[in-house]
């Protein structure tokens, strides 16, 4: 038995703090459904139950929640720029990504 190749490969997770569910009949509308405490999420003050409608000024109407969850991915510093729907209301907000775990 040989040990796979990608065995060699770091874990490479989600850099927010927060999970995403995607939702709807297309599967393309993203809600909040957790924060971890003092995280960059926690402390952008994102919220459970927040819908995702922009990132980086990209409306993610049309995205694929893979396609979101590698972007959130990315190197330590990086900064991401949300825009949130919560009660009616656009919520923008900001973090920085960096390792939780």
């Amino acid at each position: 038995m040989q040990k796979s190749p990608a065995f060699k490969d770091p874990f490479i997770f989600n850099k927010t703090g927060m999970t995403l569910i995607a939702k709807g009949p297309y599967l393309n509308e993203f809600e909040v459904a957790d924060i971890r405490p003092d995280s960059p999420a926690a402390n952008a003050d994102i919220r459970k139950k927040d819908i995702l409608y922009k990132i980086n000024g990209a409306r993610v109407a049309d995205s694929q929640l893979k396609d979101l969850s590698q972007l959130l991915r990315r190197r330590d510093g990086k900064k991401i720029r949300f825009v949130f729907l919560r009660d009616g209301e656009k919520i923008k907000t900001s973090l920085r990504l960096r390792d939780i775990i």
